[in-house]
């Protein structure tokens, strides 16, 4: 049995990320939920994203993915919306290795403790868990016959020490812009610095900074492949943890063909690194019938900074996926919930 089509619902939840996969077979249909969540979302809003949800997958969904335990991709699963989607009963609920019971506490406490009623919803409600790392089985090849999926991230510290570190500067990010200097931790958080072995104080951007790269070096990366199609969902992965990828051929070939790509952490400066960018071989201007498609799930003015050259989404990535893609923006959905994309497989 193998996939015919693919319907990929994007929620407009403003800052964040939720979407439903339906893939459709000669007789039946299987569904994914790829994270749940909006920065400032009004409950009312997610309860009823959650309602349609229930009502696209008939009740029952195959699969929950939340890619990490950022409140901008989970908070749907807590309140009444995460009650909407724990009676789907999905059969499995994949998470990022970092937060399998037993893990040791590290940088990711801050956000745990933030997102602990959606974490624990998420805990009970699949049949099966699976806390996933780059290389792991994910949990899906047998839940969606015909289709290959692929565990790109995240790495184990063990596989990539990088994951660690934030690099402030690179090439391969959407920017740079010379000389720019980030403000130090303020005073009144230098205790929390201390906890977060991730990265020394004087080289963060700022207090955010340091915690959202820790928790964004966590997410699930995920490709697709069903029939003609290769299809990429990595959460907020930041170039430490793509560099874990990027430094292997057999890997690098594998993207060589996506088809579609969820832009990765909202159109952020280092999101989407230059290099993973110029793999996709399927990156052209119009009209061409075999072009990209990109998916950028994001709300301006949340993050960043533009006179720094660190807003989100960073204008420059807009540009090049607007010029080399068909670019589905949320930005642009004028108030509708959402909006399709169909794909034949």
């Amino acid at each position: 049995m193998k996939p015919l089509h693919l319907t990929m619902r994007v929620y407009n939840v403003g800052f964040g990320d939720c979407f439903l996969l339906r893939f459709q077979y000669q007789q039946a249909r299987r569904h994914v939920l790829i994270d749940f969540g909006g920065l400032g979302a009004p409950e009312g809003l997610l309860l009823r994203i959650a309602h349609d949800i229930k009502r696209q997958c008939g009740g029952k969904l195959d699969a929950v993915v939340a890619t990490h335990p950022h409140t901008d991709h989970i908070n749907g699963f807590a309140g009444l919306p995460g009650s909407v989607i724990a009676s789907c009963k999905p059969e499995a609920v994949i998470q990022p290795w970092t937060l399998r019971p037993g893990a040791p506490p590290d940088a990711l406490e801050f956000f745990l403790s933030r997102n602990r009623s959606a974490l624990d919803n998420l805990a009970r409600m699949g049949l099966h868990s699976h806390y996933v790392r780059h290389g792991s089985a994910s949990g899906l090849d047998e839940l969606l016959p015909g289709v290959k999926t692929t565990v790109l991230g995240p790495p184990t510290l063990k596989q990539n020490e990088a994951i660690r570190r934030q690099t402030s500067r690179h090439p391969d990010f959407w920017h740079i812009r010379p000389g720019a200097r980030s403000p130090g931790i303020p005073p009144h958080a230098r205790w929390l610095a201390r906890r977060l072995r991730t990265i020394a104080a004087r080289e963060s951007h700022e207090l955010f900074s340091i915690l959202d790269t820790a928790v964004n070096n966590s997410s699930v990366i995920l490709l697709f492949d069903a029939g003609r199609r290769k299809l990429l969902f990595p959460g907020d992965a930041q170039i430490e943890s793509w560099n874990h990828t990027l430094g292997k051929p057999d890997l690098c070939r594998m993207l060589n063909g996506v088809d579609l790509y969820k832009v990765g952490h909202h159109g952020s400066l280092n999101g989407t690194p230059k290099s993973l960018w110029k793999l996709f071989a399927k990156r052209a201007p119009k009209p061409s019938l075999a072009r990209l498609v990109t998916i950028l799930s994001t709300e301006a003015g949340k993050h960043g900074d533009a006179r720094r050259g660190t807003e989100v989404p960073r204008r420059k990535l807009v540009q090049e996926l607007s010029a080399q893609s068909r670019l589905i923006n949320t930005e642009d959905f004028q108030g509708k919930l959402f909006e399709d994309v169909e794909m034949d497989l």
